[in-house]
């Protein structure tokens, strides 16, 4: 629930893998690109997240993906995971599926606000959340994943706080799904806290023109980055 919270803040507040292979570095490679694009910023430190020197691309509160990242490369198997669906519905589309591990289930969702879609007035509001918990109480790990929609063009921030938080890897690529090549962001966050530490998947495409579907994912090692990364590789819209 926690996990799923991060979500919930950020959106409000915003309104809101590719595993490396030890803690500390994320990287994206390519089949056909060799070009990297990774940030990683010892002493660099705040409450949203990612965070990215390339202040042309950070636009109201989101960050644009660049132009020339490389294909992401997937690593987990998806084979044998359930397929979940969003649950709340929207005039652009009935729902969002994807398979997520068997560890994440389905966390409750408000209804829509009552300002209607695509309207002048803000309107974003999530489709469908889940969460992970791994472990045993106090050694628990969490993790999350939600798809919100919107008329914000961007990467969606992670609103982190609580606790001294510093993001120590960041990377973008391109990842091949049915509904197009996806904007990913890869990046890691280190605390003394464990809680607030984790790894981040994150994505955005335009669904209609001017309205976007925003997701977000988090897990506490590379690992689960890699296999949310993977997740997001299955993504298909039902119309």
């Amino acid at each position: 629930m926690i996990s799923t919270m991060r979500y919930l803040v950020a959106l409000a507040a915003c309104c809101f893998t590719f595993g490396c292979a030890h803690a500390g570095s994320v990287s994206a490679r390519a089949s056909t690109v060799d070009t990297i694009i990774t940030f990683t910023g010892p002493g660099v430190r705040g409450s949203s997240f990612p965070q990215i020197r390339d202040s042309t691309r950070i636009i109201g509160g989101s960050i644009r993906a660049s132009p020339d990242a490389p294909l992401c490369s997937v690593t987990a198997d998806t084979t044998g995971w359930p397929r979940v669906a969003t649950t709340i519905s929207s005039r652009y589309l009935r729902a969002i599926s994807l398979r997520l591990p068997p560890s994440f289930t389905p966390h409750p969702v408000p209804p829509p606000p009552e300002v209607p879609e695509g309207s002048t007035k803000y309107w974003e509001h999530i489709l469908g959340s889940w969460d992970s918990f791994q472990g045993a109480w106090p050694d628990i790990h969490p993790g999350g994943f939600a798809v919100w929609i919107g008329p914000t063009e961007g990467y969606p921030l992670a609103g982190i706080g609580g606790g001294e938080v510093e993001q120590v890897a960041y990377a973008e690529c391109r990842l091949q799904t049915l509904v197009g090549n996806l904007p990913i962001v890869l990046f890691a966050v280190r605390s003394p806290s464990a809680f607030l530490s984790g790894y981040y998947v994150i994505t955005y495409w335009e669904v209609e023109p001017g309205v976007y579907v925003r997701a977000s994912g988090d897990g506490p090692d590379s690992l689960s980055q890699a296999q949310l990364l993977a997740a997001l590789a299955t993504i298909t819209v039902t119309r």
